[in-house]
């Protein structure tokens, strides 16, 4: 079948008018009259080019996942559908809009939603008119390469920024200690920051965001380092780093800082201070260049040309352009049909994304690292260059090779930050920051505290707290509430206490049970932080840690539960000892909650120490949570220095909901914590 120039089906053009039609505020939601089960999908997906997009880049994926939780049984219907249109638009004549496809599975209790992208192009069929030339040829311009076409496409969205952001400009108040000089028709060479010649104008310089990979890149050392204050050849890069060059040049920008090049790799004393001056680099960079999808330095910034999609037409698709179109890419087709208002021909045609741009951004291999977070939440500009496209990512607008654009506030629509009372949305940045964090990859764990020094630096000046190893002073209490929400990894750290997240190598959230982001009901926290001591090896966020004390009051109160593998939810419901349980109610437990080790076994009832660090009451439903961290006692000789506390470390969290406080008669003490 010639999906490609096949009309869609009366439901999908239905979609597509109502799309182009709209012409309302930006955000809201539309329900569509859409196919109503996956049977009815697939059958359309036949002759549909639309229908199998979203089956076979999106929906078909969720619905394998189900099928895989029955366990060899079938299902007893098909899985009912919903299509919502959000954020229906129009930019530059192109209209645009998200699809969320909602899938219900009843058999299981379990829905699905895919967030995906359309695209619609429509013009009259003249000899003269033309769909967009990025979504036929994967360039704008057929004739460039694509490293050619890409810069170009680059050096408009620079300059756009540069004359009319003026909060997207660099504030840099401390410039690199190192850059690499790239100046056009001169060798390559490491220039220290006192070299380079100010004047009245900032200097501009760009980084790059790469992953090292398995393959160690050219790196300097303490031998290297005169050898490539001198010169450093072309030929020794990589190719990530040859295209980071050539694109600085192309930018007309003089300088680039590359981190393996512009530290000295065997000095612990120059690589701990430049570790801690990652925010004021990223900060002033002009641009930032992230190699989003390389894997190592060796597969460079852009793909090779053959790499690009091939064109697509009105005309029938050979066997090549087929593989190109029905790829893991967006998915392009045209077709043609008579306006019945106007009276025309009209051509149209259909780009569909599996996902949102920001979600396939955040997906590519170099959002999975952790050192790139501090680099893509600090930098005033990024190009994110992926396979498929190159994004723009500034302070005002985040804009797609394709034709998409966001304005800033529209980057957060699916944040829990807008929803969030103003009280709560300080705190909230933080927390929002760490869950991402949590989530990525090192190859060295022991960098993890290194890795989040210029986010930690960023967080202080906007806030004026007080760090205390990835948890702050000024929302201790808060801070305490992580819920390992996913499987640990070797923590690769010694000396780093049980109270911060940084002791679990795994997926957090924070206040995971909190009953609204809203402040809709009351809230009062519990612990009082009195001391707090970190003593490092070297300099603070860059070393490792040598020793720590804290020491803090709340209301103790010992529990008795065990586990609930019944209940088979993550986090695990405890099923308190004596607690009459509804059978009637399919949560039939008050209480939930996860230990933070998940080899530790647990089985059987046991009492735990529980230390109470925040309560909620809401008014409407009368209701109280409590949560609490779940304690295990430390032994005397395991003291460094003598205490006169009660010692304990820390082994999970867990929350009880009740008609009232499940601490009403603890007793407030202080203590120590390891």
């Amino acid at each position: 079948m010639d999906r490609q120039t096949q009309t869609p089906c009366g439901l999908c053009l239905g979609v597509i008018r109502w799309i182009m039609d709209y012409c309302g505020p930006r955000g809201k939601a539309h329900r569509c009259e859409w196919h109503q089960d996956i049977q009815h999908l697939q059958d359309s997906a036949r002759s549909c080019p639309l229908c199998f997009s979203i089956w076979d880049l999106s929906l078909s994926e969720k619905y394998s996942m189900a099928t895989s939780l029955l366990a060899g049984a079938t299902l007893s219907s098909p899985p009912q559908l919903l299509l919502e249109v959000v954020n229906a638009k129009k930019t530059e004549g192109i209209s645009w809009a998200v699809l969320h496809t909602t899938m219900n599975v009843k058999q299981l209790g379990l829905e699905y939603v895919c967030v995906d992208t359309i695209g619609i192009s429509s013009q009259p069929a003249r000899k003269d008119f033309e769909h967009p030339k990025f979504w036929r040829f994967g360039k704008a311009n057929e004739q460039r390469t694509l490293s050619e076409d890409r810069i170009a496409t680059l050096k408009e969205w620079l300059q756009n920024c540069e004359s009319n952001h003026k909060i997207c400009h660099p504030a840099a108040k401390q410039y690199p200690t190192r850059m690499l000089d790239v100046k056009v028709d001169e060798p390559l060479r490491i220039v220290a920051r006192n070299q380079i010649q100010q004047n009245k104008h900032p200097i501009r310089y760009a980084t790059l965001s790469h992953c090292w990979g398995h393959q160690v890149p050219i790196k300097t050392t303490t031998k290297t380092k005169s050898l490539f204050e001198e010169s450093l050849s072309e030929d020794l890069l990589p190719r990530t780093f040859r295209d980071a060059v050539n694109i600085t040049r192309s930018l007309g920008i003089r300088y680039l800082w590359i981190d393996s090049l512009c530290i000295i790799q065997d000095d612990q004393e120059d690589w701990q201070a430049e570790a801690v001056k990652m925010r004021d680099i990223y900060l002033g960079s002009t641009i930032n260049i992230a190699a989003s999808d390389a894997l190592d330095n060796t597969q460079g910034v852009f793909l090779e040309d053959n790499d690009v999609m091939d064109s697509v037409t009105e005309s029938s698709l050979d066997a090549s352009d087929r593989a190109a179109i029905e790829g893991p890419g967006p998915r392009v087709f045209v077709y043609q049909q008579q306006d019945q208002q106007q009276g025309q021909l009209l051509s149209t045609m259909i780009r569909f994304q599996a996902r949102t741009p920001r979600k396939l951004q955040g997906s590519a291999h170099l959002s999975t690292r952790g050192w790139v977070l501090q680099e893509e939440l600090l930098s005033h500009r990024i190009v994110h260059c992926m396979k498929a496209e190159i994004h723009w990512q500034c302070r005002c607008l985040y804009k797609t090779q394709a034709g998409e654009t966001f304005e800033d506030l529209e980057l957060l629509s699916d944040d829990r930050n807008l929803k969030l009372a103003p009280s709560r949305r300080k705190e909230r940045i933080w927390h929002e920051w760490i869950e991402n964090y949590s989530t990525r990859d090192f190859t060295f764990p022991a960098d993890r505290i290194a890795a989040m020094a210029g986010i930690t630096s960023h967080y202080q000046q906007m806030t004026g707290y007080s760090p205390l190893l990835g948890l702050w002073r000024e929302s201790f209490a808060g801070d305490l509430l992580w819920l390992r929400i996913g499987p640990a990894k070797e923590s690769g750290m010694a000396n780093i206490p049980s109270w911060t997240w940084l002791s679990c190598n795994a997926p957090i959230f924070f206040d995971y049970w909190t009953l609204s982001m809203q402040d809709l009901e009351s809230k009062e926290d519990h612990v009082l932080l009195s001391t707090c001591n970190i003593t490092w090896t070297g300099l603070a966020m860059a070393s490792r840690v040598q020793s720590t004390s804290l020491v803090i009051r709340g209301p103790l109160k010992d529990l008795r539960f065990r586990i609930a593998p019944e209940s088979g939810s993550n986090p695990p419901y405890f099923h308190l000892e004596g607690e009459e349980l509804d059978s009637s109610s399919p949560m039939p437990w008050s209480c939930a909650g996860q230990f933070d080790d998940a080899t530790v076994s647990r089985d059987g009832f046991d009492t735990y120490t529980c230390l109470l660090v925040r309560s909620r009451f809401q008014e409407k439903s009368k209701f109280h949570r409590d949560t609490f961290l779940i304690l295990e006692p430390v032994s005397s000789s395991s003291h460094e220095t003598p205490t006169s506390h009660p010692s304990f470390r820390r082994i999970g969290i867990g929350s009880i909901r009740g008609k009232e406080s499940a601490f009403l008669l603890a007793e407030e003490k202080e203590l120590e914590l390891y």
